[in-house]
């Protein structure tokens, strides 16, 4: 698009399909929200497990952090997670927070993983550029001194696909998804 390859017709179609398509996931998203964090959560986390589409994924995330769903964000002064805020800073958070961003990075990386002929070279350069686009992508979902990074994403970004697999299983099996 950035190259006016398509006319203006076709721009605006092609547009309008992408918006109809984010409209459609949102829709489904909301049927399952609820004003209870943990129930809430879980319906997003399924839905997570469900798509496998990058794009959508990365709209819903952006979409998940309208004020519409801040319930979801608010950190009790006792809590050990963190996760991403509005402004794309580590922050703490709710477990419930922590764990849909954790479930959207199990689900980016896992997509590219099925789509892509898996090498340790794109996994380190996609985990590199995920990372710096999405501020959630690397964290450490559990606030420690020791650790910056998720061991999924360090799996990840290692190639290490056994290792991921077994983060990815564990996280969504743990929720029947």
């Amino acid at each position: 698009m950035d190259y006016d390859l398509l006319d203006v017709t076709e721009k605006e179609s092609f547009l309008h399909a992408f918006c109809k398509r984010y409209k459609h996931s949102r829709k489904e998203l909301n049927k399952c929200l609820t004003q209870e964090e943990t129930t809430t959560a879980e319906e997003i986390i399924q839905f997570i497990a469900q798509c496998n589409d990058i794009d959508i994924l990365i709209d819903l995330y952006r979409y998940l952090l309208s004020d519409k769903f801040n319930y979801l964000r608010i950190n009790n002064q006792t809590s050990r997670w963190q996760g991403s805020n509005e402004d794309g800073k580590i922050v703490k958070t709710s477990k419930e927070w922590a764990m849909i961003e954790k479930s959207l990075m199990l689900q980016i990386a896992n997509t590219l993983l099925l789509n892509s002929k898996f090498s340790h070279t794109l996994a380190a350069e996609r985990a590199d550029q995920l990372a710096k686009s999405l501020p959630f992508f690397a964290t450490k979902r559990k606030e420690t001194d020791f650790q910056r990074s998720s061991k999924a994403y360090r799996a990840f970004s290692e190639g290490d696909e056994k290792l991921f697999e077994n983060c990815y299983y564990k996280h969504f099996n743990a929720r029947h998804c």
